[in-house]
């Protein structure tokens, strides 16, 4: 009977060391696909700041869903978020993202990394008509097995923008 508590014992530790090896394994590998994750985010910021469509398109999935910055503004296909950045490339002249960062998100349950992108940035660009833009901006981003980005919800001051779009040209 010793023998045998003394056995459930050591197999109670031992299955222990195994769970927490296997937890340790998995928060690893969700860190390591956020770390890929994060670069396709910035090959998209990149492509979009380069107003490249073509380039941004290949980081989207052909379901993608976006929700955008604008009241009411979510976009349910690749053509229509590709349309809308059309229409920033003919407002916005020299787009960029100065100093972005790059945070993993959480399952909201289990409180670990899921291997997708939370993106936070400095946004500074000219308009056509001379007025320069400078506003904060965050992004979350599910990225799927294909590192195409599946869903994204941005976040902006967009009347601030649109108030400097509006300004008289300086």
């Amino acid at each position: 009977m010793k023998y045998l508590f003394l056995l459930m014992i050591i197999a109670s530790l031992i299955s222990c060391i195994n769970n927490e090896t296997i937890k340790e394994t998995t928060t690893n590998d969700k860190m390591e696909l956020f770390t890929e994750n994060a670069k396709v985010v910035q090959g998209y910021i990149d492509a979009f700041c380069n107003e490249d469509s073509a380039a941004v398109a290949e980081f989207l999935a052909d379901t993608v869903k976006r929700i955008a910055p604008g009241y009411g503004d979510t976009s349910t296909s690749k053509a229509y978020w590709l349309a809308s950045a059309k229409v920033f490339y003919s407002v916005f002249d020299h787009a960029k993202v100065n100093n972005p960062i790059y945070l993993p998100t959480v399952d909201p349950i289990t409180m670990k990394p899921d291997g997708n992108v939370s993106a936070y940035g400095h946004w500074t660009d000219e308009l056509s008509n001379g007025v320069k833009v400078d506003f904060k901006w965050h992004g979350v981003f599910k990225i799927n097995s294909d590192h195409k980005i599946v869903y994204a919800d941005e976040y902006l001051d967009l009347g601030g923008m649109l108030n400097a779009i509006n300004e008289p040209t300086r």
